[in-house]
């Protein structure tokens, strides 16, 4: 908590965006979800080491994890989700 996550929004599941420049590793700036597909309950971690001068890295890593959630739906046939009882 101390950086100030910005939690995704609930159709993405349960996560967070976040620039965390004393976080150990040269890539400060990541997302991390877990969300519902099908039974299962996955969780994916994207992170990314500078971000573009004038870009808002919340938008950017947000719809980043939109684009992952999707494929992983489609690698894996299922529908993904929020999670449950959050």
């Amino acid at each position: 908590m101390d950086y100030r996550p910005a939690w995704l929004e609930e159709s993405l599941g349960y996560g967070f965006t976040v620039y965390a420049p004393s976080h150990p590793g040269d890539r400060p700036y990541y997302a991390i979800s877990t969300f519902r597909c099908g039974q299962h309950e996955p969780w994916l971690r994207i992170d990314i080491s500078k971000v573009q001068d004038g870009r808002d890295y919340q938008e950017d890593l947000t719809a980043l994890m939109r684009i992952a959630e999707k494929r992983f739906g489609v690698l894996h046939e299922c529908e993904p989700g929020p999670v449950k009882d959050r």
